[in-house]
């Protein structure tokens, strides 16, 4: 399967199944509270004007219509999607009066079909986590987007604050016990926050990516974000640095695991034996859920070995189920490890958030040496 394919095969189907009552549930889901956190990311995009605004992962168009009735008949709206379920319930809603047209496009967030420098305006509201690669789909939206040109980001992340991880495991309760064959799907809200980054990878990366003048406001501790930045006029880029070991490195599937791969290129011998490593806890969600979930995993390995330096080491992929931190120092000890490397996002002393003690447990109690990597470094 080609990188293209793998990156536009994570989510739509799912959407398409829940595009008919996509926004009852939203809305339900959130206890009304996705209005106003809409509301408020709209009215700090600025709009007036003649602006040509991008709304990524627009979904059923709900924030794109917002968008097209504060720019008013001058503007110019694009909503792009993946989910064609979703573009036809958008493009099946009347047409809003004295409004700036809008062009329904399918997409991927990954793959944005736009020049360079496009957009004055580019918005992604709750699709930034859905994407197989978010970094990609972060890069893509800074690459259309016009110099002097803003970026809003509304997002469910991984939470760290004590009140963020129990509005997560409130919405975990809830979702895990949403079934049936149109609602099975609604089980991904839960799964997809695995796959988000915490506040500061979002943050460091736009950064990295040539964001400044960044505003964040948040709600339900730091589980709901919203960040706003300014593209500028340059923007630099993270460049990977230039007897044979047995390495462990854990991929979690954030940001911060993927730049393990820094440290393994620049320190470990070639020859050496690189096993990617993921944990995963016992799952009880159906059966699409669980499908989805394993392309994601799929996706992230294949991004982390082509992280890796071409043939300087042997790569082997292991998907393991259970605690975290135990199973990693396990499997360390059975293939005899000579360094185990995690990322470490400094998440708080909630212990009963099962992924928050991964990189302590490891450190603690393993007998090989770990190296955890920072969000934020300099090497």
């Amino acid at each position: 399967m080609s990188n293209e394919q793998k990156s536009e095969s994570a989510t739509p189907a799912l959407f398409d199944v829940i595009s008919p009552h996509y926004d009852h549930w939203s809305n339900l889901l959130s206890i009304g509270g996705i209005h106003a956190w809409h509301h408020v990311a709209v009215e700090r995009m600025q709009l007036s004007g003649n602006l040509h605004v991008l709304d990524v992962g627009c979904g059923t168009g709900t924030v794109t219509r917002q968008i097209a009735s504060k720019l008013g008949t001058q503007g110019r709206v694009v909503g792009l999607d993946p989910a064609v379920g979703m573009l036809d319930v958008a493009k099946s809603l009347p047409v809003i009066t004295r409004a700036a047209p809008i062009d329904w496009v399918s997409g991927s967030g990954e793959q944005l079909p736009f020049a360079n420098e496009t957009f004055e305006r580019v918005s992604a509201e709750f699709s930034l986590r859905n994407m197989s690669e978010w970094t990609k789909g972060l890069q893509e939206m800074m690459r259309v987007l016009k110099v002097g040109g803003q970026l809003t980001i509304l997002e469910m992340i991984q939470p760290l604050t004590r009140l963020g991880i129990m509005a997560r495991q409130g919405l975990n309760a809830i979702t895990a016990h949403i079934s049936g064959p149109k609602l099975n799907p609604y089980q991904w809200l839960g799964v997809s926050l695995l796959h988000a980054p915490t506040m500061q990878e979002l943050r460091t990366e736009a950064v990295r990516l040539g964001l400044s003048q960044l505003a964040v406001h948040q709600w339900l501790g730091d589980l709901v974000v919203l960040l706003t930045g300014v593209k500028g006029a340059t923007h630099g880029h993270l460049s990977l640095p230039p007897s044979p070991n047995t390495i462990v490195w854990g991929i979690d599937g954030s940001l911060t695991s993927l730049r393990g791969s820094t440290w393994i290129n620049r320190f470990i011998a070639t020859g050496s034996v690189v096993h990617l490593v993921t944990v995963l806890p016992e799952s009880y969600h159906a059966e699409e859920i669980q499908k989805t979930d394993r392309q994601y995993w799929e996706h992230q390995h294949m991004i982390a070995e082509e992280l890796l330096t071409s043939g300087k080491f042997r790569s082997e992929i292991t998907v393991l189920e259970g605690e975290a931190g135990p199973s990693l120092v396990e499997f360390a000890q059975h293939v005899r490890a000579s360094m185990i490397i995690l990322g470490n996002r400094h998440r708080n002393d909630v212990s009963a958030y099962w992924r928050e003690s991964a990189s302590r447990y490891v450190s603690t109690h393993s007998t090989t040496p770990v190296l955890l990597v920072p969000t934020e470094y300099n090497l």
